[in-house]
């Protein structure tokens, strides 16, 4: 059967479209700041409701729009921003697509108040891209936008939406870009009428403290370095602010926020020789270049960039980051590795003569080949006598050995109280009674907001395998009691790294348990290297 082709309807493509620039309420959010910056303002507040699916507010003191051009600004392709084609070498701007207004209207119900002086407003609601009567209306300076029933007549992009919890998490994140890019614009971000940040105007190091604590002031390195057309400016961590998964890495170009797997990776490759794979440095970076050295306009989100001389870029934040790490090693940790010759005497304890079993040099044992002919040796001899498990020896502090009718076996401490801590975990996930001993002193723990929202999320769960917490003021928890198995006394850190590995967690329920589990047991459990 033969399909004819056919143009599609104008209605049809206006939601194409719109699905491109909004794909879910965080995407409204980082439209209409974006709008706001652009118009001036110095104060932003932004309120959401059920993490913007039931609504988004967003209300700034920016120029505002004369009320003769409010139908306009709601038409695809217009705006302020750019006239002719070489304007695009030159965007200076947040947005210039003309494209965000009139795809937020298409795909929710909104509203807007807007006056550009002091003297008059005017308002007015936008349903399925129809804008309706333009009404006078009182509001100061700047303008208002209301967003409501987001897909509601989009059902294929609605059903992809996340949790109210997930969705605001993902719209914390769009609003830390902009806390910290522009830390010169006071911002209140609030959810159902309750603050999340309240935020003053400040220089880039206070913003970074008030986003993230005092305590991150001391692990800032200072970044600062120009050449030839390029200049980038802000600050790096140290060892103190390494984590497990990505979240605290932001790149700015011109101020603008973006997505640059390179520049990302270089980064990570200037810090090779002090962490881990799997670990992510702290940073705010900021990079100043003309626009015509690079390309924003690869994508309706404005995310991805290029570069049009990516190795000079390259090159460069590659010197100002090691140059900036190796000014600065007075503040990054050092770690003191001593090598403690240690030798045990297992011919008493084994009931072996001397002579065939004397000493193990542990040092040698653990770095050489040596030790598997010496634990041959150890084995074979084991055979001709019998023996009851009646004692323990520690080894290095990483291995077990204990004496079997037949021989020796030799534990690896952490793997075996990993196994132990995964076994309780699970059973009390399972709705299974599992031991937890009360703190004798409990211990308060504050989060960033958006990792607190993940800690209440995963809240039902952290407590089902031991730990007893309890909400205790803004953004804080207690932690009254903890798993009875677990001997690591660094609870907080624990529920850290449980929050850390949110975005590996899944959905399923199961694989939510397995992961925390997982997760739990093995940042919970005995070390290499812990006296037992």
């Amino acid at each position: 059967m033969r399909n004819n082709i056919n143009i599609i309807s104008s209605d049809i493509i206006n939601k194409i479209a719109a699905g491109e620039v909004i794909e879910r309420p965080s995407s409204i959010v980082k439209e209409l700041i974006e709008n706001s910056i652009d118009a001036g303002s110095t104060e932003i507040h932004i309120s959401i409701d059920k993490g913007g699916i039931e609504s988004i507010i967003v209300k700034d003191n920016g120029c505002g729009i004369e009320s003769e051009q409010i139908d306009l600004a709601f038409t695809k392709h217009a705006t302020s921003k750019i006239s002719k084609i070489s304007d695009l070498d030159a965007i200076s701007t947040l947005g210039f697509r003309g494209e965000a207004l009139t795809s937020i209207a298409h795909v929710s119900h909104t509203s807007i108040c807007t006056a550009s002086n002091d003297n008059q407003a005017y308002e007015t609601t936008i349903k399925e891209g129809q804008i309706g009567k333009i009404k006078i209306a009182a509001r100061p300076r700047g303008t208002t936008i209301i967003v409501k029933k987001l897909f509601d007549n989009f059902p294929a992009r609605k059903k992809f939406i996340k949790t109210p919890e997930s969705e605001q998490i993902a719209i914390t994140r769009v609003m830390k870009n902009f806390f910290l890019s522009y830390p010169e614009i006071a911002f209140t971000y609030s959810n159902r009428n309750k603050k999340i940040y309240q935020l003053s105007k400040n220089t880039l190091i206070g913003r970074i403290l008030d986003i993230f604590g005092s305590n991150y002031k001391s692990p800032l390195i200072r970044v600062s370095n120009e050449r030839k057309g390029y200049s980038v400016d802000g600050y790096i961590g140290n060892l103190d602010l390494i984590k497990k998964r990505t979240g605290e890495q932001f790149l700015f170009v011109n101020n603008r926020h973006v997505d640059s797997k390179m520049i990302n990776h270089t980064i990570y490759r200037s810090y090779s020789s002090l962490i881990q794979r799997g670990e992510y440095p702290f940073f705010v970076l900021n990079i100043n270049l003309s626009p015509s050295l690079y390309d924003i306009n690869v994508h309706p989100s404005k995310k991805e960039i290029r570069f049009k001389e990516e190795w000079r870029v390259n090159q460069f934040i590659k010197d100002t980051i090691k140059k900036a790490l190796s000014n600065s090693l007075d503040v990054i940790p050092s770690y003191t590795f001593t090598s403690n010759e240690k030798k045990v005497d297992l011919s008493e304890n084994l009931n072996l003569p001397e002579k065939q079993l004397s000493y193990i040099d542990t040092d040698s044992l653990l770095k050489s080949n040596a030790i598997n002919e010496q634990i041959d040796d150890i084995l074979n001899e084991g055979n001709k006598a019998e023996f009851e498990i009646d004692s323990i020896w520690q080894i290095e502090n990483k291995y077990l050995i204990t004496k079997l009718n037949d021989g020796i076996v030799i534990i690896d401490q952490h793997v075996a109280h990993e196994r132990i801590l995964y076994d309780a975990a699970i059973k009390g996930l399972q709705n299974m009674d599992v031991e937890s001993q009360t703190a004798l002193f409990p211990k308060s723990l504050h989060l960033p907001n958006d990792d607190y929202q993940i800690l209440i999320e995963l809240l039902p769960y952290i407590n089902k395998i031991g730990f007893k917490l309890r909400e205790f003021g803004e953004n804080t928890v207690i932690i009254e009691g903890v798993p009875t198995y677990m001997k690591n006394d660094d609870e907080i850190s624990i529920i850290n790294d449980i929050i850390s590995g949110y975005e590996t967690y899944g959905k399923e329920d199961l694989e939510i348990q397995d992961k925390i589990a997982a997760n739990y047991s093995c940042k919970a459990a005995v070390k290499a290297g812990d006296a037992l």
